[in-house]
Formats: structure tokens, C-alpha cells, sequence
């Protein structure tokens, strides 16, 4: 746990809680994410799951979750020492007179990998794609392929690495607002030119889709100029068909809508601008 946000490499601030001491007060969860630190070798390791706690005064790292991902904890007389999996020595901590044990951590400035290209390790890591330093150390010292030197170090993190890695958030399985009749809410947007105009010598196209039916309709445009008038032919067309009145027009606010004249044709037709549903964070509506 950590109250210092600038010591995060990654940081997902949708994760919150709380987190209760032993004297039974409770402190507040802003997010959790990765933070690296570096040894005195030059090694690189990173810290995963670390809370971030705005009002934590000192850093706390957990024994009991160091222990879990793997590594070794040794404590003989007053001094504690920690190994990864592969027995390599972490960190030796003193015992101080309260029975803590601290130690400082320094957390690495971050670099762009073509300043770094000087260093063998992180240029033949950039000339292979951004292998794993591990297959990268290995395909060295097995002699898989010529050229590549022998590496005696390679806990590094790559930053590039760590982003390429990250995982979108699923969309939700459901929405939050749903229609309930036709046209109550429609998608619309205009095509890029297309390229060849059609034989008619158009160019564009306005998609209209009825978010109830999931129906869809084609407007063959000269020009996205003409999506005001091409709208209007629609809105009679599918109104005098459906018996339904066009409720909400939804858009991604693209300047073929945005116009004086068509938001002034949708106040007066009663077509509402409901950015207040929160349909999608990426959906805007006018």
C-alpha cells in the first residue's frame, strides 16, 4: 500500500474499498495497480496489486502477498531477507528498534527505450520485437543465434512492454437505458466519400438505425450537405409507416448535424437531446 500516486507504473483508480487497522479504524481505496522499484544491481522488479491510499502516511508491503506470488522470506537474528522464486537475494532489511522492518525503494525514473539503445540488453530487445528478456537471455546463452551477446542481467522493465499488455474492460452485457417502442431512439452518421462515386455520382451515404428493431435504412448522398434534407424525408417516411414519433436522434455530434438549421428542426419536431442517459460514454446526441 502506498499514498504516492507518482510511484505507480499502471494504476486502475475504478478499483476502491476500504482497508480497516488494528485499532479498527478504516482508511478509503482510490485504485490499485503496479509499481516498480529498482534494486541495487540494476535489476527491475515490479510490485503487483498495490493499493493506492491518498491518505496513507508511510509505504506497507505485505510479507504474507510477497510470499504468495512466489518468493522466500528468511528471518535470522534482526535482520529478514527476501529471494524470488529463483532464490536470487531481493533485498536484506534491518530490524529497527520498534520491530519493523524498512528499507527504501527506489522507484526508476521512466526512459525512452531509444535512449536506452546504448545499453546491448535493451537494443537487441528492441532489434527482436520486444522479446521476453528471459528468452532473450536464454537465446544468448544457448547459442541459438548468432551474434547475440551474453547478457549477466536481465530484470528490466520495458514500459512500451507493460502497455501492450493491458487489458480493455469488456463492454456490459447489457445496456443501461432500453427502448421500449420504434424510432423512440435512433442512430445516425454519415459514411467517409466513397471512392468511386456511385453511378449517380454520389459520394456519401447517412446509415439511420432504430435502436428498438435494430432496422436499418440508406441514404445515397451527393454530398453530406445534404443530410439535413435527407433526415427530413426520412423522419415523414418512417413516422407516416410506424405510427411512432422520432424520440431521441443520436449522433456523434459530426458537423453535417450540428448546424443551425437542423437543431433548430429537431427542438421544433420535438426531438430530444438526452446525453443525460449515458447510453455509452462514447455516444453523444443532438
Amino acid at each position: 500500500m502506498t499514498g504516492h500516486c507518482e510511484k505507480f507504473q499502471e494504476l486502475d483508480e475504478s478499483i476502491t474499498g476500504k482497508v480497516r487497522f488494528g485499532d479498527g479504524s478504516t482508511i478509503q481505496i482510490m485504485g490499485k495497480g503496479t509499481v516498480v522499484f529498482e534494486c541495487k544491481n540494476g535489476d527491475q522488479k515490479a510490485l503487483q496489486e498495490v493499493y493506492y491510499i491518498p491518505k496513507l502516511c508511510s509505504n506497507i508491503i505485505s510479507l504474507g502477498q510477497m510470499m504468495e506470488d512466489g518468493n522466500k522470506v528468511q528471518m535470522a537474528g534482526d535482520t529478514m531477507k527476501m529471494s524470488d522464486k529463483s532464490g536470487k537475494l531481493l533485498m536484506p532489511v534491518k530490524r529497527t528498534q520498534n520491530r519493523l522492518y524498512k528499507i527504501t525503494l527506489k522507484t526508476p525514473k521512466q526512459v525512452c527505450l531509444l535512449t536506452s539503445l546504448e545499453d546491448p540488453t535493451w537494443l537487441w530487445h528492441a532489434r527482436l520485437g520486444h522479446v521476453n528478456f528471459h528468452d532473450l537471455k536464454m537465446t544468448g546463452d544457448k547459442k541459438l543465434a548468432l551474434g547475440i551477446p551474453l547478457f549477466s542481467r536481465l530484470n528490466k522493465l520495458c514500459d512500451t512492454c507493460v502497455i501492450a499488455k493491458h487489458a480493455r474492460s469488456p463492454f456490459p452485457n447489457q445496456a443501461n437505458f432500453k427502448t421500449e417502442k420504434p424510432v423512440e431512439l435512433i442512430h445516425a452518421n454519415i459514411c467517409e466519400p466513397l471512392s468511386p462515386d456511385t453511378l449517380a455520382g454520389n459520394k456519401y451515404f447517412m446509415l439511420i438505425v432504430d435502436d428498438f428493431t435494430r432496422w436499418m435504412w440508406v441514404c445515397v448522398l451527393a454530398a453530406n450537405s445534404y443530410s439535413f434534407q435527407a433526415f427530413k424525408k426520412f423522419k415523414s417516411l418512417v413516422e407516416n409507416k410506424t405510427e411512432y414519433k422520432i424520440g431521441t436522434l443520436q449522433t456523434d455530434q459530426g458537423g453535417e448535424f450540428l448546424f443551425i438549421e437542423f437543431t433548430q428542426f429537431c427542438e421544433k419536431e420535438g426531438i430530444d437531446d438526452t446525453s443525460r442517459l449515458q447510453i455509452h460514454r462514447n455516444r453523444m446526441v443532438s
